[in-house]
């Protein structure tokens, strides 16, 4: 509650604001009349998880394409536009290969977060589906996953022809 003295308070409000922004606060005598207070402007916090955006599905033996991303947060989900970290990343998939630029032919281990964001190039010979990639923060514990991933079989460079009594294994 906020008491007045002839159109005045001195009344100290506390507000506590999580979404990374400029602002300001309007405080209304509920009719009318409103005053915005000058600009304030939020910051995200400290680093506390990655985003991880992995677009799906994808083709074997072709560099991802779409949206491949990690990016730093704050535990309430903003960005962190500050960050430069480097996080390591791991897979659950089989034969995953991660790339430092887009044409997928020298492969890395690490990424450096810039202005926030990482992309990721990524690469699989085979086809397969239920796989995640995840980043860690290099000598720390924060870390993100991405959603399932499916990659779907490339385009046929062979034909296969199975005789009676012979086996064959897809992949």
């Amino acid at each position: 509650s906020v008491s007045f003295t002839r159109g005045q308070s001195t009344t100290t409000l506390t507000t506590i604001l999580y979404k990374a922004e400029t602002t300001t606060i309007t405080a209304t005598d509920g009719g009318l009349y409103g005053y915005a207070s000058s600009s304030v402007t939020v910051d995200a916090g400290a680093l506390n998880n990655y985003q991880v955006v992995a677009a799906t599905p994808q083709t074997a033996d072709v560099c991802f394409t779409g949206t491949n991303t990690v990016t730093a947060r704050d535990q309430w989900l903003n960005t962190r536009t500050q960050d430069a970290s480097v996080v390591n990343m791991t897979t659950t998939g089989t034969s995953v290969t991660f790339y430092t630029t887009s044409a997928c032919a020298t492969s890395t281990t690490q990424y450096t977060i810039s202005s926030g964001q990482a992309t990721m190039y990524i690469k699989t010979p085979k086809k397969q589906s239920g796989f995640t990639v995840t980043a860690t923060r290099n000598g720390f514990s924060e870390t993100g996953t991405s959603g399932a991933i499916t990659v779907d079989p490339g385009l046929a460079s062979a034909i296969l022809v199975k005789l009676p009594g012979q086996t064959f294994t897809d992949g």
